[in-house]
């Protein structure tokens, strides 16, 4: 039987009745039970954190062989749930001394295992003509669909969602390159006539998003949340790019 653990993960900041005072500590009760569970059963911890949670932490929950880390959501400008206690001389008893919500007062996660999808984010300065259900292309293939998108807390970019189909979630690794692709390029000319250009016939009628995956030091593989950066356009060295990267059959 596996199970799927869900609840907080925090950076937790804990005071001891001997004046002791530890901060920046791994925290939350998702984080405990999942890794306890993990030694009986396969085990998937699906959570949301922000882009200021540790590395380090990261590499804790993976370094359980039992735990899935899969389905943890790492926002990019976001904030980590974080809260702070002092504990009683008889270590059962705590006051909370503060709480910050971060990630968990945003919307609710979305864990690659409801279909078996991977939910990316995208950092961009402005959403343009990008909308809800247009296509992400990986060598003029549809592979996923653009699902939502909004704004930072501080108002200074937008975060665009978008899924994975699960047969193509290996094509994307740690660099791989996302760009604005599709619409349609018109050059109006008295004798050249109307010359229309677009990355494939879906990509005519919408505009959408591609991404490609270098040959060398692609990376290891994405998982749930991360975020990248989306450019306008692509460079012309990542549109030669052509690694074999093995999605089955």
């Amino acid at each position: 039987m596996n199970l799927i653990v869900t609840g907080t993960i925090g950076i937790d900041t804990v005071e001891t009745p001997g004046g002791g005072r530890r901060e920046d500590l791994l925290g939350g009760s998702a984080v405990y039970f999942a890794a306890a569970a993990s030694f009986y059963t396969q085990t998937r911890l699906v959570a949301a954190v922000g882009d200021d949670f540790p590395d380090e932490f990261l590499q804790s929950l993976k370094s359980f062989e039992g735990l899935d880390t899969a389905g943890l959501e790492i926002r990019a400008g976001s904030k980590t749930f974080r809260w702070g206690g002092k504990y009683h001389e008889d270590m059962d008893h705590r006051d909370t001394l503060f709480t910050d919500l971060g990630a968990l007062d945003e919307s609710p996660i979305a864990d690659r295992a409801m279909d078996g999808s991977l939910r990316l984010v995208l950092r961009s300065d402005r959403l343009g003509t990008l909308s809800p259900g247009n296509p992400v292309f990986y060598r003029e293939i549809r592979v996923g669909t653009i699902r939502e998108a909004h704004l930072t807390s501080d108002s200074t970019s937008v975060m665009i969602a978008i899924d994975i189909d699960p047969r193509y979630t290996p094509l994307v690794r740690e660099n791989t390159k996302f760009w604005r692709s599709g619409g349609v390029g018109v050059d109006f000319g008295l004798f050249r006539g109307l010359s229309v250009q677009a990355d494939s016939l879906e990509a005519l009628m919408s505009s959408s998003i591609s991404f490609a995956t270098p040959e060398k030091r692609p990376g290891d593989l994405a998982i749930a949340g991360t975020a990248f950066e989306l450019a306008d356009s692509a460079d012309e060295d990542w549109l030669k790019w052509s690694p074999s990267i093995d999605i089955g059959e």
